[in-house]
């Protein structure tokens, strides 16, 4: 019997994070088959898929994911997705929907995390009270919440076990690599993915005691202490050799000091992320956006009283922006086939066959990909013409195993699509369209390991 599919659901995660997401969660299920694997903020629950697929076996009934949102509606999550509920109301319904087939296999805790918890709750928010091999971070949304996640959460992490923090590069997490930072001796950072996410390890055992002790407090640090806080921070990912990250920690530096109203330094740290940003290789996927949204915070404090410093920093991170995206069609269309590779990476598809051999074929080919992503076995198509460098086959006369058939036309998408769905439906191989995925019922699949109905959900009282 074939394992049952479920829609991908909609998140913030890029195809990068979510791939990094389940490789390590299957190094997390490999490594500490007793370690607790822990979601802290899930949306619609992508997260959630990943978490569970790479773990697969590990999560179950009886060592179940444990979830923790609030399941209630901000004004941001409409960009996101065309939420049936209004502002401010649970849409804790429509995770459950989209993770039907997993709700057996994990414990919902549903509520807001507490700013800065009292110890007497920390039992009640986390009553295992076990060692965390994997703790998914994206609900630090205040640095009083994250001092809770590291008071709660952090000493019960095991050497070796990890914590994604899936915030850290965006500029309105200023307290994310401060308190990373302030907890060096502990964490080393070990991934930077395409995305928002930084990934560490756990180095040396962490109490209680040694969290409250570094005073993770950065709202009150005066100007002089801000720029000291982030040079130190800048230097230590240096040293460990994620140099990539500098232009990132100039823009959180620039939005700490804008939250102090330090105008000029705020400009010149704009202005270092810049040009870090045009003399080394940086993950743009992240930095565009985030330099978009400071330019945006910019604005609004300028729109309020003039302020020549605040609009020349916006005025500074706009013009690099603007020439940062001017693309053209074919760009655009070999950064959504990157994407498609990365995602068929991701959902376990390997193996692949393209179906449709004319000149969008050509052109594909001509880009490199898939390159080193996926193995690419053939191309299919009814009348089959030679393309250099790979097997072209007619669609009948294909019977190698292949993990997925992704549909390759801009033209004749849906044609091809429902030929390729008549010829390999029968062999239990997924069709993916590319340019409409409205094409199947889910859109592209994610495949999951069977899981019995929903029968499990508590809520944390502390969280309620």
């Amino acid at each position: 019997m074939s394992s049952p599919t479920f829609a991908c659901a909609p998140a913030m995660l890029s195809m990068p994070e979510r791939a990094h997401i389940r490789e390590c969660a299957s190094t997390a299920a490999k490594a500490f088959p007793n370690g607790r694997i822990i979601e802290l903020g899930t949306f619609l629950g992508a997260s959630s898929q990943c978490l569970c697929a790479g773990a697969d076996d590990h999560i179950s009934a009886d060592r179940p994911l444990l979830v923790y949102d609030a399941f209630l509606t901000t004004p941001d999550m409409f960009y996101l997705y065309p939420m049936p509920v209004r502002e401010g109301e649970s849409f804790r319904a429509l995770y459950d929907l989209f993770q039907h087939n997993l709700l057996s296999r994990m414990i919902i805790r549903e509520g807001y995390m507490p700013e800065d918890a009292p110890l007497s709750e920390a039992s009640k928010i986390y009553p295992e009270q076990e060692p965390i091999s994997l703790l998914f971070v994206d609900l630090a949304k205040s640095e009083g919440v994250h001092r809770s996640i590291a008071d709660i959460f952090f000493p019960h992490v095991a050497i070796g076990g990890q914590v994604i923090q899936q915030d850290f590069k965006h500029p309105f997490s200023t307290w994310l690599p401060l308190h990373m930072h302030a907890l060096r001796n502990h964490f080393v950072p070990t991934h930077d993915i395409p995305g928002w996410t930084v990934t560490f390890r756990c180095t040396r055992p962490l109490t209680l005691d040694a969290v409250r002790s570094k005073a993770l407090h950065t709202e009150s640090l005066d100007p002089a202490a801000i720029e000291s806080a982030w040079d130190a921070t800048i230097q230590w990912l240096n040293d460990e050799g994620f140099s990539s990250l500098e232009a990132h920690m100039e823009l959180h530096r620039a939005m700490h000091l804008l939250r102090a109203k330090q105008w000029q330094a705020v400009t010149r740290a704009c202005q270092r992320a810049i040009d870090f940003a045009c003399t080394s290789e940086i993950d743009s996927f992240s930095f565009l956006p985030n330099a978009q949204y400071l330019a945006q915070v910019l604005d609004s404090y300028a729109a309020l009283s003039p302020l020549p410093e605040a609009e020349h920093a916006s005025a500074l991170l706009r013009k690099w922006s603007e020439s940062q995206t001017t693309t053209t069609e074919d760009q655009i269309r070999a950064a959504l086939w990157h994407q498609l590779a990365l995602r068929c990476k991701a959902d376990g598809y390997h193996r692949v066959a393209l179906m449709g051999g004319g000149k969008h074929a050509r052109w594909l080919l001509d880009t490199g990909w898939p390159g080193k992503c996926l193995e690419l076995v053939a191309v299919l198509d009814d009348v089959p013409a030679e393309l250099p460098g790979i097997q072209v086959c007619h669609t009948e006369d294909f019977h190698e195993q292949v993990d997925a058939i992704i549909i390759c036309s801009t033209q004749v998408e849906e044609t091809l699509f429902n030929r390729a769905r008549a010829v390999f439906e029968s062999r239990n191989i997924p069709v993916l369209p590319v340019y409409s995925p409205s094409l199947t019922s889910n859109g592209l699949l994610i495949q999951s390991a069977s899981a019995p109905a929903y029968s499990r959900c508590t809520r944390s009282p502390c969280c309620s």
